[in-house]
């Protein structure tokens, strides 16, 4: 039917012909569908959706999609998702998580991890725990700086406290007699040399080590001191086994 003094028309086509069938709905402007009861829509080919502005879709209980072949977005700009609960996700192999220019921000309420585009990783926290049996510190070239916070530090009531740690190189083998640089919280700054192990230990330190210079062109790894931990609180720093 063509619009009444106007440009336009609706339609709603049916073709039978032989290779040619085909059911066809145009609207000249608005187009309402009301569903009382459930709605069924299947499609044995592909399906396409062109939308010139906005879409919203609003769903009052559960909502589940299944794609058996490969998902794809490309979003021109902002991205953004409200979870009232839990959010979860599981993948089976790798997940890769990239940003081309900006920062990428992991946040709580008690901590932030942010990696900045200009290749900085900063952690706050009230605590900030390393756990594993051998961490390994790569610090490049020339003159090597570690901000440590907390390296292995050891205070156990009237205890004495003390501190330790160990170099390698690129092959895990141990680099002895280095010349270090520890400077605590405190401002106040001790120098020394790893002993031929690599090894080195701070006795009643005054405070938590903030910085640590090694002046070599090798890789760092930092020793699990937990068992000697266990050997001073029995037998006391002096009758360790070095």
């Amino acid at each position: 039917s063509k619009t009444y003094k106007g440009e336009g028309y609706n339609e709603l086509l049916f073709e039978d012909a032989p290779g040619q069938e085909q059911l066809n709905l145009h609207a000249q402007r608005d187009m309402n569908t009301v569903v009382l009861n459930d709605r069924t829509t299947q499609v044995g080919n592909n399906h396409r959706e062109k939308i010139g502005e906005e879409q919203h879709i609003e769903v009052h209980q559960n909502r589940q999609k299944n794609v058996g072949g490969v998902e794809r977005q490309k979003i021109g700009q902002n991205k953004i998702e409200y979870v009232k609960g839990d959010y979860q996700h599981f993948s089976n192999l790798e997940t890769l998580l990239s940003s081309a220019e900006g920062d990428i921000i992991f946040e709580t309420a008690g901590g932030k991890i942010t990696i900045t585009q200009d290749g900085q990783i900063l952690m706050l926290a009230k605590k900030i725990i390393i756990n594993g049996e051998i961490v390994k510190i790569n610090c490049g070239q020339s003159l090597q700086t570690v901000d440590v916070g907390e390296l292995l530090y050891n205070q156990s009531q009237k205890k004495n406290a003390w501190l330790a740690f160990q170099y390698f190189d690129s092959n895990l083998q141990p680099l002895p007699h280095l010349k270090y640089t520890a400077t605590f919280e405190t401002g106040e700054k001790r120098e020394g040399q790893l002993d031929n192990n690599g090894y080195v230990y701070i006795d009643n330190p005054p405070s938590d080590i903030i910085q640590l210079e090694i002046r070599n062109n090798t890789q760092v790894k930092w020793e699990s001191m937990f068992n000697y931990l266990d050997k001073i609180l029995v037998k006391g720093v002096n009758n360790v086994d070095r």
